[in-house]
């Protein structure tokens, strides 16, 4: 049976960690870093990824599959690669990946599994349709969905220092955390929580969108009332940045893993970096591990740390208090003064 883990009212402690000690903060992050032994094994890169690369489809501008008409590729991922294209006057997202891939590459079916079961949140981009089809005797899956503008990490990088003020920030967080309860309300788990996941409506730069469900896994098997037995040992999925120490430790990925995500995503999107970034997987490992929150949180209330502490108290099993960490953001926003019509970083010329 689920449990759920209710949290503590503490978590409305609504101060700010001191910026006066970022510095020294900083350094000793830094610091930390020189002390981990050279010896720990840097993962190698593999030939897979050289691999993907070679298998991603090549479509030039102008090209045609199916219907729809390429306007131009926006990004890839994995294998896949995504392009917008256009079709009866209208503009979408069509990601492509090849049927000739291994199965383990092959995203897409569970991508639009995922998100023609999620149509009803109002934080999932419209699903238009999936299947296959061919394209010069190459054999190719297809899903059409709504086109999205920039990333959430995207908005980041444009700004001059590289970080949201603090009333974004929280108002991008409280809108994560309802993007992501709503996943795992269907009984999903995302697995790939970043900024880049998320990401602005076209007509709509007030909309939050959460989208990439290649790596999402159910929790529950149609039919049955309980959780899906959790595995032993798991290979790793998402990204090693974003990702909390249950999933390094190849643990089952659980909906809390999800929320942890959330606030490294959210620490970033203040400070502008994560003192593992860049790193190796088992470097940012034994940082994350090794690190107090205060030491990579600077400038960021207090209650976020308090909400990870929530979350370290929790399993596989417990569904998270997602209304008491809901009004734990209502209280940091109130304590700024931060109001839902204030312009969001991205709306200030």
């Amino acid at each position: 049976m689920e449990e759920e883990g209710e949290m503590s009212a503490d978590c409305l402690d609504t101060s700010e960690t001191s910026t006066d000690s970022s510095k020294s903060l900083t350094s000793s992050s830094r610091s930390l870093m020189d002390t981990i032994e050279s010896s720990i094994e840097i993962e190698a890169s593999t030939t897979k990824s050289e691999e993907c690369d070679k298998k991603i489809v090549q479509i030039t501008n102008g090209g045609l599959i199916g219907n729809y008409k390429v306007v131009r590729r926006l990004g890839e991922g994995g294998c896949g690669v995504v392009y917008q294209v256009k079709a009866n006057n209208k503009h979408y997202a069509m990601k492509v990946e090849r049927l000739d891939m291994d199965k383990t590459d092959q995203l897409l079916g569970i991508e639009a599994h995922v998100l023609k079961r999620l149509q009803s949140s109002p934080y999932t981009v419209q699903f238009i349709q999936c299947g296959t089809c061919q394209s010069k005797g190459l054999g190719l899956r297809v899903l059409i969905m709504g086109l999205l503008g920039p990333s959430i990490d995207e908005l980041r990088k444009q700004e001059i220092k590289g970080r949201f003020n603090m009333g974004t920030v929280l108002r991008i967080g409280f809108h994560a955390l309802q993007a992501v309860a709503f996943v795992h309300c269907s009984y999903f788990v995302h697995r790939d929580i970043k900024p880049s996941n998320f990401a602005i409506g076209v007509n709509n730069s007030r909309r939050i969108y959460l989208f990439d469900f290649g790596l999402s896994r159910a929790l529950k098997k149609r039919g049955d009332m309980e959780l899906r037995t959790m595995r032993e040992d798991v290979s790793f999925r998402g990204t090693s940045g974003y990702c909390s120490l249950n999933v390094h430790n190849r643990k089952e990925h659980g909906r809390h893993d999800d929320l942890w995500s959330i606030f490294y995503m959210l620490a970033e999107l203040k400070t502008g970096d994560l003192p593992w970034m860049g790193r190796s997987r088992n470097k940012t490992k034994i940082l994350k591990a090794k690190l107090m929150d205060f030491e990579y949180m600077h400038g960021c209330p207090v209650a976020f740390s308090t909400i990870l502490n929530y979350l370290r108290t929790l399993d596989y099993h417990k569904r998270p208090d997602y209304i008491g960490i809901e009004q734990a953001f209502f209280g940091m926003m109130a304590a700024r003064e931060v109001n839902w019509n204030q312009p969001l970083d991205w709306e200030v010329d």
